[in-house]
């Protein structure tokens, strides 16, 4: 295989990854901060990303 496919390969997979922990993390936190605060006001997204 060449290495270079393999290295696209890897780097593609690795980026999905990264996205669908990202993803579902987001969901979590709309979750729980949708079960706190009644459902009253929905966060633009997770704290930890700061301003």
């Amino acid at each position: 295989m060449d290495p270079l496919v393999f290295y696209l390969i890897s780097v593609v997979v690795g980026m999905a990854i990264v996205l669908g922990t990202v993803l579902i993390a987001e969901r979590l936190a709309l979750k729980k901060a949708e079960r706190l605060s009644g459902s009253t006001e929905r966060p633009d997204g997770p704290p930890s990303s700061g301003r």
